[in-house]
C-alpha cells in the first residue's frame, strides 16, 4: 500500500526526546510537510512493536539510540487533494523517549536535524503536529514549553 492515496489510514511512531529543555526534531524531506520541522518518527513496520519502531525511526533519522518510555498522546493527519480526496492518513503515536548515546547527525528522509531550544522553538516552520504536541506538553505541565506568540 502506498503513503500517498491510501486505501486505510497508515500508522506511525514518534520520539519525544527532550534534552536540557531542548527538542529533538528533524526537518522533514520528503512531503508531506517538506521542509518543515517534526519530531523523529514515520511508519510502523508490519509485525513491529511500537516501541521498537520508535527506537529504529529515531535512529535512521538522527543517528542516536534512545530508550522509549510511555506513549505520550496520538495524533491524527489527514491532508485533502484539490479535489477532496484523502492524499495522506497517518494516525501518530508519540513515546517520550530518553537520549543513551550518540551524537544526531541527519539520516533516512531527514534534511536536518537538532535539539531546538523550547524558548525559541516558534521561530522555527513546524508541523501542524509538533504545534499541536508543544500545546499538549504545556498543558499537562510535561516540559517548559512557552505559548505561542
Amino acid at each position: 500500500m502506498g503513503r500517498r492515496y491510501p486505501e486505510t489510514p497508515i500508522i506511525g511512531v514518534g520520539g519525544i526526546v527532550i534534552k536540557e529543555n531542548c527538542l529533538l526534531l528533524v526537518k522533514r524531506g520528503t512531503p508531506p510537510s517538506k521542509g518543515c520541522w517534526g519530531v523523529p518518527g514515520g511508519c510502523l513496520e508490519l509485525g513491529e512493536d511500537v516501541k521498537d519502531g520508535v527506537v529504529r525511526e529515531v535512529f535512521e533519522e538522527c543517528g542516536i539510540e534512545v530508550r522509549v518510555g510511555e506513549l505520550f498522546d496520538f495524533f491524527q493527519t489527514i491532508v485533502y487533494d484539490e479535489s477532496g480526496s484523502v492524499e495522506y492518513h497517518y494516525v501518530l503515536m508519540d513515546f517520550f523517549a530518553e537520549h543513551v548515546s550518540g551524537e544526531i547527525a541527519p539520516g533516512g528522509d531527514a534534511a536536518d536535524c537538532s535539539f531546538i531550544p523550547l524558548d525559541v522553538i516558534y521561530s522555527y516552520s513546524l508541523t501542524p503536529g509538533v504545534r499541536e504536541l508543544l500545546k499538549r506538553l504545556r498543558d499537562r505541565g510535561a516540559a517548559p514549553v512557552p505559548e505561542e506568540k
